[in-house]
Parts: structure tokens; C-alpha cells; sequence
């Protein structure tokens, strides 16, 4: 993990500072996937490796109480490669839960030992003292069709969470989905298939959204996003989705 802080002057030479080196093993180890910061500027990131059982990791990365202090890591979970899922690639999101807290938002991939999801959507709670566990919720469980790759999602209209998933969806080229919060606290998330690409090297939208695909959402609720294969050349494409 590392800074980097702008010149002084115009035209300066800005400033490298490394701010955490992983460890591995309960520690974690490759981290991957983009960093989101909170209002107090903790940051809030994923490895794929790592975290008590090696199977990733979400940490915490909190800045020093003066200038020029050391920066605190800390791991708030450790992925089992259970029903929680495996090597989480996309970093997480910042919302908010009951009482305002800080609820993440983030993707797992898929069981290692042979469990009937291939990844899944889930939350992560706060303890309500110091000190105690952040809590893991399964929102959503993907069915080994879909071939899930963990992403990172992206906040819509609405709370609605949107991600994309690898050679998955409808003829197994790759998909574009929700997750839409339920009505009322404690209700089921659900699930909503957006689109499924077409396979084939000639198909102009692109197909195969490349793993750890951001997508990203315009005001005027347009979803926009990349292929890694099609279109003319078939070397890939930029897209759009509307409803």
C-alpha cells in the first residue's frame, strides 16, 4: 500500500510513501481490486490471499492521529472459502446500515471445495462494541452457471448494486447484473439479470467483460462497461446498457 503526495511547486517531483507491506498469512497477501475511503479517511480494501485461512481477505488501512505517524492495518475478515466465498478481487463499497453505520459491499468468488454457488455478493457489519468481529452476510449466492468472477460493484439509483460476471449469464459469454436492497430492513436483496452477452468472435457489443470489469453508472442511468473479445476486430469494446 502506498501514497503519493503532490510537489510543493508547479512542476515538482511528487512523493512516494509506502504506507503498509502485507505480510501474508493472517495479515493477507495480494491485494487486489480498488480502495474506497470513508469520510474519517480509512480506507477499506480486498487481497485475494491471505486472512487466517488464505482465502483473502477484507482489511482496514487507518491513517495516523499526527502527521508523519505509521499508518494501522488491521484485517476485519477472512474469507473460509464456506458458504462465505473465496479470494475477493473487487475491493468493497462504503454504505450505510441501520443507525448509520458503515455497512461494506462487496464479491467472493467461488468455493474452492466444491460447494454449489460460484461466488457470492455480500455484506459486511460492524460490532456494535470495539473491538468485536465485523459481521458477513450473504446476499446473494450465484448458481455454478454463471460462471461468476468477483468484480467490483458499483453503487446505481436507488442503492442498487451492479456488477458483471465473467464467461457467465445466459450463453455463458459473460453478463451484466443487479442487486436491488430490499423494501424493508432485513429482507431479501434481489437478483436481476441485466444482460447476457452473445457469444462469437464477429458480435458488435463485445462479449467476455474481462475479470474485475468496473462498470460504471451515469446520471441518466446509463451502465457502461467494457468487453475483452467482439466487436469489428474482435478485440474487444466499450458498451452501453439502457433500460
Amino acid at each position: 500500500m502506498f501514497s503519493l503526495t503532490p510537489p510543493a511547486s508547479p512542476g515538482g517531483t511528487w512523493t512516494f510513501t509506502t504506507l503498509h507491506s502485507f505480510a501474508g498469512g493472517a495479515d493477507g497477501a495480494e491485494p487486489s481490486g480498488p480502495l474506497t475511503i470513508d469520510s474519517q479517511g480509512v480506507l477499506y480494501g480486498t487481497t485475494s490471499y491471505g486472512g487466517g485461512s488464505n482465502y483473502g481477505s477484507v482489511f482496514t488501512l487507518t491513517p495516523p492521529s499526527s502527521p508523519g505517524g505509521e499508518w494501522t492495518e488491521a484485517v476485519i475478515y477472512g474469507f473460509t472459502s464456506g458458504d462465505d466465498g473465496a479470494h475477493p478481487a473487487g475491493g468493497v463499497l462504503i454504505g450505510t446500515g441501520p443507525a448509520w453505520q458503515t455497512v461494506l459491499y462487496g464479491a467472493g468468488g467461488a468455493n474452492l471445495d466444491g460447494a454449489s454457488h460460484d461466488g457470492v455478493l455480500y455484506s459486511l457489519t460492524p460490532p456494535s462494541e470495539s473491538g468485536g468481529s465485523w459481521t458477513q452476510t450473504v446476499l446473494y449466492a450465484f448458481p455454478s452457471e454463471y460462471q461468476f468472477s468477483p468484480g467490483p460493484l458499483v453503487w446505481g439509483s436507488g442503492g442498487v448494486l451492479y456488477g458483471s460476471t465473467f464467461a457467465g449469464g445466459d450463453d455463458r459469454c459473460g453478463s451484466v447484473y443487479a442487486l436491488v436492497p430490499p423494501a424493508s430492513s432485513g429482507s431479501p436483496w434481489t437478483f436481476r439479470g441485466v444482460y447476457s452477452f452473445a457469444c462469437g468472435f464477429d458480435t458488435a457489443i463485445g462479449n467476455l467483460p474481462y475479470l474485475g470489469e468496473i462498470l460504471a453508472v451515469g446520471g441518466d442511468g446509463l451502465i457502461y462497461g467494457t468487453t475483452m473479445e467482439g466487436g469489428t476486430a474482435n478485440s474487444g469494446t466499450t458498451f452501453t446498457l439502457r433500460r
